[in-house]
Order: structure tokens, then C-alpha cells, then sequence
């Protein structure tokens, strides 16, 4: 499961917790690189008017990876990128 949040340097509102981020309905696409590794990919699709209601600025990813055995690895800043208009 992967979940996006906008963090500005103003305040740190948008901290998904592991429980938050399992139970979101978004789920990347993976594929299997090795017998014990995957690779997972997520895209976010949204309208033209859904993209410029965004706000500009640092988005962060948070995932949280679960494993065929139930295992599960939660990343709060897995990656980040900067939104522009």
C-alpha cells in the first residue's frame, strides 16, 4: 500500500501511521526481481482539475510493504518529490 501526504516546512500535519497507511485501498503493481525481492511501482491518476487543486510543494511517499507470509515492512518516508504548477 502506498500512500502520498504534502508536508510543507511549515508543519509536519500529514504523518500516515502503519494502521492509517493498511488501511488505505491504493496498492502498487509488483513484480517478482528475485526468489526473495520485488519491485513496485504506484501511479497516481488524477483529472486536470484534481492536479491544479494540488498544492505545490514536497510530497512525501509512504509504503508499506506486505509480504506473501504476512510480514510486513512500513517505510513513513519511503521517497519524496516536488510538486510544480
Amino acid at each position: 500500500m502506498v500512500t502520498l501526504t504534502h508536508q510543507t516546512s511549515r508543519t509536519s500535519r500529514c504523518n500516515p501511521t502503519e494502521r492509517e497507511t493498511r488501511d488505505t485501498e491504493e496498492t502498487a503493481t509488483c513484480r517478482k526481481t528475485s526468489d526473495e525481492t520485488s519491485r513496485c511501482t504506484y501511479t497516481l491518476k488524477v483529472s486536470e482539475a484534481e492536479a491544479a487543486a494540488l498544492e505545490a510543494g514536497t510530497w512525501k511517499v509512504t509504503a508499506l510493504a506486505t509480504a506473501e507470509d504476512g510480514d510486513t515492512l512500513f517505510v513513513p518516508s519511503a521517497a519524496t518529490f516536488e510538486l510544480e504548477h
